[in-house]
């Protein structure tokens, strides 16, 4: 991506109507969002790439196979388990530890009492 496209990007607001376009500038708050919006994009679609390469590694080819029956995350919301306005990206990889800890624990309670 080049600097001044990046630059445009974060800080101004295009609106087209017809026949004219328009381009304002954001305000110093409105740019702070839409720079931490774009970070929390890049974020999410790195932890989806990392989560994807991880798993695809951790297959063997008999699990390719069966793939579509396997390839899942679930993620439990557990209510007032931690309750802040807003949650960090730091804050949700320890509710997913949590929550893989928790389905540990159910998984071999249940083959326990089979």
């Amino acid at each position: 991506v080049k600097e001044e496209m990046l630059f445009e990007a974060l800080t101004t607001r295009k609106t087209v109507t017809v026949g004219e376009r328009l381009i304002v500038p954001y305000k110093l708050a409105e740019a702070g969002t839409v720079r931490d919006s774009m970070a929390k994009s890049l974020y999410s679609a790195l932890f989806d790439w990392i989560v994807f390469r991880t798993n695809h590694a951790l297959l063997n080819n008999k699990d390719l196979e069966h793939s579509a029956k396997i390839l899942s995350i679930g993620v439990l919301d557990i209510f007032g388990f931690e309750d802040y306005e807003n949650n960090s990206f730091e804050q949700f990889c320890i509710n997913l530890a949590n929550e893989r800890l928790h389905h540990y624990f159910n998984q071999h309670l249940f083959k326990l009492e089979q």
